[in-house]
């Protein structure tokens, strides 16, 4: 007898999204998030020490720990780059992070350099892709409102194949869309610590909602809305121009505003702009130095430049900016 159970037939009607098109990321491995994409290369490359920048999530270094891999922090000099390179050693990796979406150039010469030994983090470069010879991992939710969904790109054919991400929250996607914004947001804080690191695939809703995700759009919105930022706040940013030219050429993940001394970020959620810090935990790790990165948790605003914005919100951001 066949055991198999059949879809069922007739019975209410279920969400109405699109069953064809693109995940922008086809030829990569979709999983549950970008942490799992970590580990999946690590559980698949086993390497005997990881190098990372000092200036990344704690979401980095979870997994490490958990499969007992040494790691050791680097520093970063003004441009975001790596002060050092360290010889690595053939079982070594070492780990880039593609800040903003904005370090493309170097992430592209350091994987001339490191080939496979590379990982670039892209979880802020959504609309980069591969770069050949070296590792690479994004995030869904840092762009698109989509519940979870990471995509991990390969030096070499990935066979591997995981059942899809089950259960997930997303509550706070649809309160959002009903206009309920501080419940949504609590619902938003509820998803973040639900997010898992157990391998699994990326949701079959995440991959519904991406495939009717308008990509060209997105994008172009990015770029032009960092452009309007850029024209009116430049004067107050300490980000060398040379990261902040590289827009048009590349896809920017916010508008990095560098002051000069910390601000006070409860200035702007009170006028109901919401952005990120990146990252608090640095703060209290048990480590001398690092003090460029350190003071970019106070000093760093990341406004944002998502297609959801339009002039009116832009004009918003900038006022709000520069009242503070």
């Amino acid at each position: 007898m066949n055991n198999i159970q059949r879809k069922p037939v007739g019975g209410f009607f279920e969400l109405e999204l699109p069953k064809k098109g693109s995940l922008f990321h086809d030829s990569a491995l979709a999983l549950a998030n970008g942490r799992v994409c970590f580990r999946v290369l690590l559980e698949r490359i086993k390497p005997s020490k990881v190098f990372l920048p000092f200036y990344c999530c704690d979401m980095l270094i979870q997994p490490l720990t958990e499969l007992s891999i040494p790691h050791e922090f680097y520093a970063i000099n003004d441009q975001f780059d790596p002060v050092n390179v360290p010889y690595l050693a053939d079982s070594e990796l070492f780990v880039f992070v593609n800040y903003f979406g904005l370090k493309t150039q170097t992430a592209r010469r350091l994987s001339k350099l490191l080939g496979e030994q590379l990982v670039i983090d892209n979880t802020q470069a959504f609309f980069e892709k591969s770069y050949g010879l070296t590792w690479a991992f994004n995030s869904a939710r840092k762009f698109f409102g989509v519940p979870d969904g990471g995509f991990l790109y390969s030096p070499h054919y990935l066979e591997d194949r995981y059942v899809p991400n089950k259960p997930i929250v997303t509550e706070h996607l649809w309160l959002s869309l009903c206009g309920e914004h501080e419940a949504a947001f609590k619902q938003y804080q509820y998803s973040e610590t639900q997010q898992t690191n157990v391998k699994s695939g990326m949701s079959d809703l995440t991959k519904r909602i991406l495939y009717g995700v308008d990509f060209p759009n997105a994008s172009r919105a990015r770029k032009r809305h960092f452009r309007i930022l850029d024209r009116a706040l430049r004067h107050l940013n300490q980000m060398p121009s040379e990261i902040l030219e590289t827009v048009p050429t590349v896809v920017p993940f916010c508008y990095p505003l560098l002051l000069k001394k910390p601000v006070e970020k409860t200035a702007l959620y009170q006028k109901r702009v919401y952005i990120p810090t990146f990252w608090m935990e640095i703060l209290t790790r048990n480590t001398e130095g690092y003090d460029f990165e350190k003071s970019l948790v106070n000093n760093l605003l990341l406004l944002p430049v998502d297609h959801r914005l339009d002039e009116s919100d832009l004009r918003h951001i900038v006022e709000s900016v520069l009242k503070i």
